[in-house]
């Protein structure tokens, strides 16, 4: 997920509730247990002016994720009715259907869509579309 490496804990890149979420679940801390801390994900923090806050804004491939999936991104099913049936009326042709786009997403990558390429999930993501229809020949 993304091929830059950024300064994740400088203002402004984290302001999403769901990373708020995964550093505070992940991050060290001083209540954690040994075990806890030795399997944290997020380095621990320094206090602004502090000793070793300088490592707060170090660049590194900490916010660097695999973003592989796989997605459905488009499906269409229709029925046409058969023209013995239609021969009797007016009609010609008539096909229904029912297509979508963006249908499912498999990835281990839960924080954002992994399509966007955003390296912090600032960019809006796909939608996923339904539509139904009619087509008719008279």
């Amino acid at each position: 997920m993304g091929g830059t490496a950024m300064r994740p804990f400088s203002t402004g890149n984290i302001n999403q509730s769901g990373i708020n979420e995964d550093i505070y679940n992940h991050v060290w801390k001083s209540t954690n247990t040994l075990e806890q801390n030795k399997a944290a994900y997020y380095p621990r923090l320094s206090e602004a002016g502090g000793e070793g806050s300088t490592n707060n804004n170090q660049t590194s491939t900490l916010t660097m994720r695999n973003g592989r999936f796989l997605r459905l991104k488009n499906f269409e099913i229709g029925y046409s009715i058969p023209k013995s049936i239609l021969e009797k009326t007016f009609i010609k042709s008539t096909r229904f259907y029912l297509s979508g786009s963006n249908l499912i997403t498999f990835s281990k990558f839960k924080l954002w869509d992994p399509e966007t390429g955003s390296s912090d999930g600032g960019i809006y993501p796909p939608l996923r579309v339904f539509t139904i229809g009619l087509n008719a020949k008279f």
